[in-house]
């Protein structure tokens, strides 16, 4: 194979704050992107895989005392397929010789985030943490749509990964120069 790739991404997000309420800190977020992915072996046509992502978060953190945050958030993703090209041979040719596009299915997912964590702030520069979060991370193009040259057949319904984290750490600066950090960490998949 001699192939030609063209990969482009765009997107953009916004992000806002407010302290208006006593003792919180909170924030939103929205975040857009957008994948091409345009490939083709060398004589043949472009085709594109084509998805949109969006992402939607909210995170409150509650200073319960100087020294004692305690932290909440929540967010929602949506992935849209809006292309999904491949170049092959068209159902019935008896020569069974590559010669049209057709379009892959199409799919949509989507998933909700959690996490939860506390930040005690143990001296003036050092504080230990404690967080768990439950993540999605969805399939990529390539796993979803690639053939590996005709060693695999493609999936485009391939479920998103959920993932649940566990994470205790701490960070502190030495000496007013070296900020030094730790973490242990524990991820179900």
């Amino acid at each position: 194979f001699n192939s030609d790739y063209d990969d482009n991404a765009y997107g953009g997000s916004l992000e806002l704050g407010t302290e208006l309420i006593p003792m919180n800190t909170l924030k939103g977020a929205v975040h857009f992107r957008r994948d091409n992915h345009a490939e083709r072996n060398v004589g043949e046509p472009w085709t594109d895989n084509v998805e949109d992502t969006w992402s939607i978060a909210a995170e409150n953190t509650f200073h319960a005392t100087s020294r004692l945050d305690f932290i909440a958030g929540l967010s929602y993703d949506y992935q849209d397929v809006k292309k999904a090209e491949e170049y092959g041979t068209q159902p019935g040719d008896p020569n069974n010789m590559p010669d049209y596009i057709y379009s892959n299915k199409l799919t949509t997912a989507d998933a909700w985030n959690y996490q939860g964590g506390a930040i005690y702030r143990f001296s003036p520069t050092g504080s230990t943490h404690a967080t768990i979060s439950s993540r999605t991370r969805f399939a990529t193009v390539f796993e979803r749509y690639s053939t590996r040259f005709g060693y695999a057949i493609a999936n485009p319904d391939l479920a998103p990964e959920r993932s649940t984290n566990y994470e205790i750490g701490a960070t502190e600066t030495l000496f007013n120069q070296a900020r030094v950090s730790g973490a242990v960490f524990y991820s179900d998949l």
